[in-house]
């Protein structure tokens, strides 16, 4: 199935899979991580003056222990595709609480109420070591 959430198109992958989206459009966001050089993998690339680029086939998890609603979607994109970069060692351990300030913020934008953003940021901090995924 085909979604499109607040200009983020992306496909919703079979059971079968291991993550469950699929982006089928670039997507770019200015991010405040401002990384000495650009760092790159297949699907993301994060620039010097923080623009962050995920390409299209970039498959992502959507939010871990939270139900996925439309509020939530483009923030766990953007989280993932952040984190991704972390556990790859391509952004040092400095970076993290603004990966997580930034699926808030991104998350608030797209109208997530601030009682639901309290407890994501809960599981944030709880399981944020779960992100051990690789860039696909």
């Amino acid at each position: 199935m085909i979604r499109e959430i607040n200009g983020l198109k992306f496909k919703i992958l079979s059971k079968e899979d291991s993550m469950k989206y699929e982006l089928l459009t670039n997507y770019r966001i200015q991010t405040n991580i401002y990384p000495e050089h650009k760092v790159r993998t297949k699907h993301i690339t994060l620039f010097k003056n923080g623009i962050l680029s995920i390409r299209r086939r970039f498959k992502w998890n959507g939010g871990d222990m939270v139900i996925d609603t439309d509020t939530v979607i483009r923030g766990s994109l953007v989280h993932d595709a952040l984190c991704i970069l972390y556990h790859l060692k391509l952004l040092a351990k400095k970076w993290i609480k603004r990966i997580n300030d930034i699926y808030r913020d991104v998350c608030r934008k797209d109208g997530m109420s601030l009682v639901r953003y309290c407890l994501h940021r809960l599981g944030l901090r709880i399981f944020w070591w779960r992100r051990r995924k690789i860039d696909n």
